[in-house]
């Protein structure tokens, strides 16, 4: 692991187990979790997840688990969003399990894989989402009480909690390699994607591509930046070319605690697992 960001909360003390919740974030790049007591963030880790990219995710989990003691013990609850790009959503009035084989279609789900069903409350959708097996296997191994989500639930899940549902409101939130965008009109979701990039100038395409196809006053839409961004990139140089109103996301799970140098935005999608249910 490469320079890990690592914070603990001085006046935290492990109690008794099964007391404190776990959130986690996997990519195939980076591995990131937080131990939350009583809403308040008691540890924050994150690093690099790249090391050996051709072991498999799960070896690679497991190899990280034994790395972390703090993560060798039992939790009131664990949760954990794994990033895929294979996920389809189906309106909840209109989902039926008996035709899940149908919808997993659309996912193309293999032998080396699993799907699962997962609830976005607030749109109202259901996501079908494709996990690998062997991951699945280890997470179920390593935790009780364990809820699996993909990057989608816990992104979707804070936006609605950030947005005022009043006006247009895009939301993008980066990650190595790429970003996801939100498109929700009058608090009502209208597009979600993931994209791959990069550089700044496939970002500014991608960007282009989302206000031509909503048509959104830029001067009057909201802009929320999650993840891996900050004032000084040459990719939030490329939005205040286009937005007047651009903002920093943050979960609303506290935080206050965190030191000056964790910026709270980066960890909207991780902390944001705890409105998923």
């Amino acid at each position: 692991m490469n320079n890990p960001i690592h914070f603990t909360d001085e006046n935290y003390r492990r109690q008794q187990p099964g007391n404190d919740d776990l959130l986690i974030h996997i990519s195939a790049h980076s591995i990131s979790y937080a131990i939350v007591n009583e809403n308040q963030i008691k540890v924050l880790f994150e690093a690099d997840f790249s090391e050996h990219e051709k072991t498999p995710l799960a070896k690679r989990f497991e190899q990280f688990w034994q790395s972390q003691p703090q993560l060798q013990t039992e939790f009131k609850s664990t949760k954990v969003s794994v990033v895929t790009g294979k996920f389809t959503f189906i309106p909840t009035q209109l989902y039926t399990e008996s035709e899940l084989d149908g919808y997993a279609k659309f996912v193309q789900p293999n032998r080396a894989t699993d799907v699962l069903v997962n609830n976005i409350s607030p749109a109202e959708l259901k996501n079908i989402v494709v996990i690998d097996t062997l991951l699945q296997q280890e997470l179920q191994k390593r935790f009780k009480n364990l809820s699996i989500f993909s990057q989608v639930e816990p992104f979707i899940e804070g936006i609605y909690q950030t947005n005022n549902k009043s006006s247009n409101h895009l939301f993008l939130n980066f990650y190595t390699g790429g970003f996801e965008a939100a498109f929700l009109q009058n608090g009502h979701l209208r597009f979600y994607n993931t994209f791959q990039v990069e550089n700044a100038d496939e970002f500014n395409y991608f960007l282009l591509n989302l206000i031509q196809q909503f048509g959104p006053d830029t001067k009057e839409t909201k802009i929320t930046l999650t993840g891996m961004i900050g004032q000084n990139d040459e990719i939030y140089k490329r939005i205040q070319k286009y937005f007047a109103d651009i903002s920093f996301g943050k979960s609303n799970q506290p935080i206050n605690n965190l030191p000056t140098n964790i910026s709270a935005h980066t960890y909207f999608s991780l902390l944001s697992l705890h409105l998923c249910e």
